[in-house]
């Protein structure tokens, strides 16, 4: 059996012996390390006429837990697909300074939504400058709040479309680049 629940039953107490990390990470780490075993409780699933029975051992329904929301995940991704306009699409990363790391740990909610309106403002405030797309884009933004080397890294990733509408109808961007990196760094670390 090879799964997060069993690598986090064999290793997590360790990591958590040489690594700060805050109270939310902990009880994740405990739910999906207990995810369908006899720590989560069970019941016992058989026919009606008492052929065969077996114990089924409960999930933890956390939302990071990989036996538990692919199912889930995969209706989100089908949902999202059907939302998605037919055109190209852009990747755009938005991340905080590693400086305000320690405001995130203790006030998360709070710097999460200034950082979904900070980003959502500067899109809107600069495909809506006629030097750049002058009409409104449609844009999917999604928050990840670890790094690849599971350190603390909260960035968005942003799926905007390359283009826009005004007035019912469909504009391209003006230049040759979608928008510049430089000036939508600069607004955003503006908000």
């Amino acid at each position: 059996e090879r799964t997060i629940g069993k690598l986090l039953r064999t290793s997590y107490s360790k990591l958590s012996e040489t690594q700060r990390m805050p109270l939310h990470v902990h009880r994740a780490a405990r739910q999906l390390s207990a995810c369908r075993t006899r720590a989560m409780g069970g019941h016992i699933q058989g026919c009606p006429d008492g052929h065969a029975a077996r114990v089924v051992f409960h999930s933890c329904k956390h939302r990071l837990c990989p036996q538990c929301n692919t199912l889930p995940k995969e209706r989100w991704l089908l949902k999202m697909r059907d939302r998605l306009i037919a055109c190209a699409h852009h990747h755009l990363i938005f991340t905080i300074p590693h400086q305000l790391h320690d405001l995130w740990r203790y006030n998360r909610e709070w710097l999460m939504q200034s950082l979904f309106a900070s980003v959502a403002g500067t899109l809107q405030t600069l495909c809506r400058d006629a030097k750049y797309l002058d009409s409104t884009p449609g844009f999917i933004l999604a928050l990840h709040t670890w790094g690849r080397s599971l350190q603390l890294h909260p960035h968005i990733h942003c799926l905007i479309t390359d283009g826009g509408v005004k007035n019912g109808a469909w504009l391209r961007p003006k230049g040759s680049c979608f928008l510049p990196a430089r000036v939508v760094m600069s607004l955003f670390r503006g908000k």
